[in-house]
């Protein structure tokens, strides 16, 4: 007897991080953070937050390159930070 293919998952992601507009348009648009800086505040991947700036119309293209080496720059200045060692401008 043949199994039943599997069902395609119709729920969101384990690893789906919301993030709403609101959020967004305070940290991107008023603050003028990168999505660098807001994905290390809220704890995803820069790549998350730069799809939920295109899904909701803040951005219409950003280099990836230049998307990886803001969030090592931030990442850098987040583990600066906490370890109270270097000022961080």
């Amino acid at each position: 007897m043949d199994a039943a293919p599997p069902a395609r998952c119709k729920t969101i992601y384990p690893s789906y991080v919301p993030v709403s507009a609101e959020l967004l348009k305070r940290l991107y648009v008023d603050e003028r953070l990168t999505a660098a800086d807001i994905s290390a505040r809220i704890g995803c991947s820069p790549i998350t937050i730069l799809r939920r700036l295109r899904q909701f119309g803040y951005v219409k293209l950003v280099s990836a390159s230049h998307l990886f080496l803001d969030w090592v720059q931030a990442t850098i200045r987040r583990i600066l930070s906490m370890k109270g060692s270097i000022a961080v401008q």
